[in-house]
């Protein structure tokens, strides 16, 4: 109740505060400039108007981007973030309507390591149940080391619950049916 609560009054990134705080991480406030992190020409093509590291765990970020485009805001971040090797997580607030985008990166599994973006888009119009399960599932344990916490916000953030769009994209499948007796 108190994160959906947060989550519904959630209007500019000094809110986002809040809501890590409420997860366990340590509310801060630190101006970040936009250009030196991600650079000028993409921070202006996702529409980024300001940046702020708004929480953390140790050497765990949580950054919020004040952006026109979040999905695109948040996944260059979480892009940034990647090819530095730093853990954390971009949260961008903005866009019509206005929802929160939250991205971090992982190493996909697979036969070529690769760095992949895992983000997860959560509307602040209607929060259904299912979007503050997976941000419970980033919050920090007491003890919890940044990879860890990073690994387990990687796995969070490219889990879907079962929607309304994950019904429709089952249903898109014509499998046959087996009965068992």
């Amino acid at each position: 109740m108190v994160l959906r609560n947060i989550l519904a009054h959630t209007e500019q990134i000094e809110d986002l505060r809040d809501l890590f705080g409420a997860l366990g991480f340590k509310p801060v406030w630190e101006a970040v400039p936009s250009g030196p992190w991600l650079g000028e020409a993409r921070s202006e093509e996702a529409g980024i108007r300001r940046i702020a590291l708004v929480a953390r765990h140790g050497a765990f970020r949580v950054l919020a981007l004040d952006a026109a485009d979040p999905e695109r805001a948040a996944r260059l971040g979480a892009h940034v973030l990647a090819t530095r090797a730093e853990r954390g997580l971009v949260c961008a607030l903005g866009g019509v309507p206005r929802r929160l985008v939250c991205a971090t990166w992982r190493v996909s599994r697979g036969s070529r390591a690769e760095l992949g973006v895992r983000a997860a888009v959560f509307a602040l119009d209607a929060i259904p149940g299912s979007a503050l399960a997976i941000l419970e599932r980033c919050a920090p344990l007491p003890e919890e080391s940044a990879l860890a916490l990073s690994i387990r916000a990687g796995d969070a953030l490219a889990s879907e619950g079962v929607t309304r769009r994950f019904f429709q994209a089952f249903h898109r499948f014509k499998l046959p049916c087996l009965i068992v007796e």
